[in-house]
């Protein structure tokens, strides 16, 4: 009996034991920047973020990127899609855990406001493993890209 209760606990943690599960990340933090999109058409690049960034900061995982694929005039609310055939390059939102895959949004909302010293907003995305919602206050990294 003992040896039984001793294997459970060395290959199951205490949190799949009790029912608890890991929280997700709160992507609340990020940069909004110019770049160039798939097509090398100008798009406007959100990235959220785990931790305060500056413009000029590297961004790795865990993030969630949205391309805006169109003039971007604040407020404003993108509505994202997963992109189809008929649709590869329209509004679009990508999840990045740390050590997994990207997920790709399947539908979702970003809601862009002007603040004082940046952008605020909120965001809904709908994954195929879950929902990612949440507030963010982002740095808008003002920046000349060529795009050719």
């Amino acid at each position: 009996m003992i040896r039984a209760v001793l294997v459970i606990f060395l290959f199951f943690p205490p949190s799949v034991l009790s029912g608890d599960t890991a929280a997700a990340p709160v992507f609340s933090y990020g940069k909004l920047s110019n770049s160039c999109g798939p097509v090398d058409k100008p798009i406007v690049l959100l990235r959220l973020t785990t931790r305060r960034v500056s413009c000029n900061a590297k961004l790795d995982a865990p993030d969630i990127a949205v391309q805006i694929s169109h003039l971007l005039v604040v407020p404003t609310t993108v509505t994202v899609h997963e992109p189809t055939r008929e649709a590869p390059y329209g509004d679009s939102a990508n999840r990045c855990l740390i050590n997994s895959a990207c997920d790709q949004a399947i539908s979702g909302t970003v809601v862009l406001e002007r603040a004082r010293n940046g952008i605020i907003g909120h965001y809904d995305l709908k994954f195929k493993d879950g929902d990612a919602t949440g507030t963010f206050h982002v740095e808008w990294c003002h920046q000349h890209v060529t795009c050719w």
